[in-house]
């Protein structure tokens, strides 16, 4: 009995992932909490959703018939949203934009972070 209880904690745990809300959802739910404000933000952690908006980093959001313009972005381990009540606009070259912003950020990130690893690994940075 005891084993079978260990590996139905083990089953859950690993697919535990179908249990989690849907990133858009908690961006809905927190809009109705805050009772259609005109602007929020709020942080979410990744592993707590099922990230449904990846790719998405400025589009429209409707809430009971009211549109918001969201800014949406990772800042790990969680995702960050800025809410703002506007009208419907066409956000696509803007959502590009951002998402530009953000390769050219990882890819800066990942070239510093290279440049760092090989320097400890010549033992040009000393840790302390």
């Amino acid at each position: 009995m005891l084993r079978q209880m260990k590996l139905t904690k083990s089953v859950q745990i690993l697919f535990c992932y179908k249990t989690r809300p849907k990133a858009s959802e908690v961006l809905t739910n927190h809009i109705r909490q805050c009772k259609l404000p005109h602007w929020t933000s709020f942080f979410v952690k990744y592993k707590s959703v099922e990230n449904d908006q990846f790719g998405k980093s400025h589009f429209n959001w409707n809430v009971d018939g009211i549109n918001y313009h969201i800014l949406r972005t990772g800042c790990f381990p969680f995702i960050k949203y800025h809410c703002t009540r506007r009208p419907f606009q066409n956000l696509e070259q803007e959502n590009d934009f951002f998402t530009f912003l953000k390769v050219v950020n990882l890819a800066k990130n990942i070239k510093r972070t290279s440049k760092n690893d090989s320097l400890m690994m010549n033992g040009s940075i000393g840790i302390s």
